[in-house]
């Protein structure tokens, strides 16, 4: 399969000049910097995207059009506490493993899977935005057969819904789902996605969830796999201001996992804090910012 035939953004080989020249200026704090480069420098990035590689034998296409600065040294570096975490995970699940990723973006949390020293034997994602989504193909494109990408967002409903931009945060990346009748996105649950229960009592789910506030959602509509996968994990991003948005604080996500089975809880970042879960979450963690919660099933 070709990754640019699949793609209407076909990548280039490098990062425009301009783009370079703004974000070594940005890194080094350079007074203004940042202002130059949303006015001269960000208008002309709509349809960029640029090949990067991650290893020797990966790379990864990556959008400019967002308003994370991408090169090299940030897609190595993207959210390594909780890479690391989720790798080392990798290494001691029973297999196979099946790594699901709800709102994988353009697939870079999955391809970081990949160069871990036992990755996972099949990846499954799901990508509401369809800029995003033709690039999660061209990424995931070289697992072939082991890999599954779904223009859709997961949730406890079906039906169509379409993405919204929060007042806090005009990025892509910060859209969040809302149903509407004749809306542009399928709306599923990963009930209905994952396989029977005969197939996910055997080896391990990896589930990642970062959905911008409807992690719940997705795990009301996971019950039959929270209760039937031999072994598990579920991970997701816990966000303050979205959480004061949506009225929901990242422990109801935990209480329901708790409800189903039993998990031993850790925070990426935060790996000496055991979070009590009658308490909110934003008010154990000072100062409160953005982090992801591992949980793994223990038996």
């Amino acid at each position: 399969m070709s990754l640019t035939a699949s793609c209407p953004h076909v990548p280039l080989p490098r990062a425009p000049l301009a783009y370079r020249i703004g974000l070594a200026l940005i890194r080094r704090r350079w007074r203004g910097s940042s202002l130059l480069f949303d006015r001269l420098v960000r208008p002309g990035l709509a349809q960029q995207v640029v090949r990067y590689r991650l290893s020797p034998s990966l790379h990864i296409d990556t959008p400019l059009f967002t308003d994370n600065l991408w090169d090299e040294e940030l897609l190595l570096g993207y959210e390594q506490a909780f890479v690391d975490q989720m790798q080392s995970l990798l290494a001691v699940l029973p297999r196979p493993i099946r790594f699901v990723d709800c709102g994988a973006s353009f697939g870079l949390f999955s391809l970081r899977m990949a160069q871990a020293g036992q990755p996972p034997d099949a990846w499954l994602a799901f990508e509401p935005n369809p800029h995003m989504f033709t690039l999660l193909q061209a990424n995931l494109a070289r697992f072939g057969e082991h890999a599954r990408c779904l223009p859709r967002a997961v949730s406890d409903w079906h039906g169509r819904g379409a993405l919204h931009s929060p007042a806090h945060d005009p990025s892509p990346d910060a859209m969040f789902l809302a149903p509407e009748a004749s809306g542009p996105i399928e709306v599923s649950t990963l009930d209905a996605e994952l396989p029977a229960a005969a197939e996910l009592a055997q080896g391990s789910v990896m589930l990642k969830i970062d959905v911008e506030g409807q992690e719940l959602a997705v795990l009301r509509g996971a019950r039959r796999v929270l209760e039937q996968a031999r072994d598990l994990v579920v991970a997701f991003e816990a966000h303050p201001e979205v959480a004061r948005r949506t009225g929901i604080d990242p422990m109801a996500c935990l209480s329901h996992l708790q409800s189903i089975r039993p998990f031993e809880i850790r925070i990426a970042e935060r790996p000496d804090l055991r979070p009590d879960p009658r308490q909110p979450l934003f008010d154990q963690l000072r100062p409160a910012r953005i982090c992801n919660i591992i949980c793994r099933s223990t038996r």
